[in-house]
């Protein structure tokens, strides 16, 4: 429904907006004509809980990433969202990268939906909580990246596969955008 509206809201106000035609793949919208630049993914999740969405499918976009090393760019627009007698009230909004949605847990230097030993999802820090104590998103792409490549150094099912990722990645993505990542 919120996915609906955005689309109806962006070209109410002249905002160039394209869906992506393959509804259940990254990302939801296009905000340019090209595949590549622009992406936007749509989060939401009930406000009074925490943010508890699947920010993306783990081993999916640790490939995606090296096909299109752009996706690491990415917007995510989250709504945070309380619903009283069928009517929806968005009581937050948030415009953010994936690096910072992301943090690490105590099992793993990437928070993850982990199920019998099995990784499927990264999952977001709770970026609502007032708690001091909460942990942190990470600061950097590069921080987040390092991340992943740890977790796929430790992880049994990718452990000794995917040892030069992250040099594999900065070439592709210093190569499609011209920025480096140090």
């Amino acid at each position: 429904m919120l996915q609906d509206w955005i689309e109806a809201w962006a070209v109410k106000n002249n905002i160039y907006i394209r869906p992506n035609p393959k509804t259940q793949e990254f990302p939801d919208f296009y905000l340019s004509k090209s595949n590549e630049n622009s992406l936007l993914e749509i989060k939401s999740f009930d406000y009074k809980a925490s943010p508890n969405f699947d920010i993306a499918n783990f081993e999916t976009y640790v490939r995606s990433l090296l096909e299109n090393p752009k996706k690491l760019d990415a917007y995510y627009l989250i709504f945070g969202y309380s619903l009283n007698d069928g009517q929806i009230k968005i009581e937050g909004l948030w415009l953010k990268r994936i690096w910072e949605l992301a943090t690490n847990s105590s099992a793993w230097s990437l928070k993850l939906q982990v199920k019998q030993g099995t990784i499927y999802n990264i999952r977001p820090v709770n970026f609502i909580s007032k708690k001091s104590n909460i942990a942190q998103p990470f600061s950097s792409k590069l921080e987040f990246l390092e991340a992943i490549q740890k977790v796929l150094n430790e992880y049994n099912k990718t452990k000794g596969l995917h040892e030069d990722w992250l040099e594999s990645f900065k070439s592709k993505y210093q190569e499609a955008t011209g920025a480096f990542l140090e």
